[in-house]
């Protein structure tokens, strides 16, 4: 299976230097010159090795712009995937389950499944609705506002790109068509290495166990129910847990005068920790957004 999405990932990056699309208006492969489009930049300009748009005319060009593209986002979602779980990063229940192509024949039919659905579904959801499904426009939405293939806001998600200039959109599309095809190399170069076996060589050490060394993974190891640890499993011989509700994580240690509280006021306590986490959750979305609309500046005060 590795093998046939390393040779998806050969094939569909084959055009992975020839540029991208500005717009997608239809023009002839006699008069088409793509040396000027979203990609062709330095050092090596516009390049077609294999000539897979030598007789192409837009339409064409504009779909193998899109297999690059999309090519690109997913390895950028490999490479991050890749080092996270090198890394020992796991969801509870899955410590023993190991990272590379180790991992492939560790994971539960089940879990599969449940794979294999949620890829469907982010199939589903990241297309052009308006040309839905898969490009047969089998709807009634009408015409698309998409700029270009891989334009997936669908009248909703913006996050102010039709506020930016032309010339801040070619930018900003010219970097993901970098990102993209650097992190397609990336996670060819480090499946090639662990074939190889000498991938260790080329990463930080580290244990192969679960949240070993990584900060985050400490803090969340230690902010947990102790008494049902690790995460539930109970794989220990502390006994019953002393916790009043799930989330209290003292552990019999830190108190902080909680035990001499009435029960009104552990209630009234837990609720005022409950609506400041709600707050906190809408405040910190919210700056998100505003950061990305970019007038988060009018909603704090002035800084130096």
């Amino acid at each position: 299976m590795m093998k046939i999405a390393l040779l998806a990932a050969v094939v569909g990056s084959a055009a992975a230097f020839a540029p991208s699309p500005v717009a997608q208006t239809s023009t002839t492969a006699l008069n088409a010159d793509f040396s000027k489009e979203i990609g062709a930049q330095m050092p090596l300009g516009f390049i077609d090795p294999l000539g897979l748009v030598a007789d192409a005319d837009q339409d064409e060009f504009d779909r193998l712009r899109w297999v690059e593209l999309k090519h690109g986002r997913v390895s950028m979602l490999a490479v991050t995937g890749y080092l996270v779980t090198y890394a020992g990063v796991r969801f509870p229940g899955a410590e023993d389950i190991p990272s590379g192509f180790a991992a492939l024949d560790a994971i539960p039919g089940m879990v599969w499944a449940q794979m294999i659905a949620t890829w469907s579904m982010m199939e589903a959801a990241n297309q052009d609705q308006y040309a839905a499904p898969w490009g047969t426009n089998q709807n009634a939405l009408g015409d698309s506002p998409a700029e270009f293939k891989g334009d997936f806001r669908n009248g909703a998600l913006d996050f102010g790109w039709d506020k930016l200039s032309d010339d801040s959109k070619r930018r900003k599309r010219s970097i993901e068509l970098n990102n993209g095809r650097a992190a397609q190399m990336g996670i060819l170069g480090l499946m090639v290495h662990e074939k190889l076996g000498n991938v260790d060589n080329l990463l930080p050490p580290t244990s192969k166990r679960a949240c070993d060394w990584d900060a985050l993974c400490l803090v969340l190891k230690a902010n947990q129910d102790q008494y049902a640890a690790p995460w539930g499993t109970n794989q220990n011989a502390l006994g019953d847990s002393p916790a009043e509700f799930k989330g209290d994580f003292r552990n019999g240690a830190l108190d902080f005068g909680w035990d001499k509280l009435s029960d009104d006021s552990k209630r009234r306590k837990r609720s005022i920790e409950l609506n400041n986490g709600r707050a906190a959750q809408m405040g910190i979305l919210g700056l998100m957004v505003h950061e990305k609309l970019g007038n988060v500046d009018n909603l704090l005060p002035p800084h130096f």
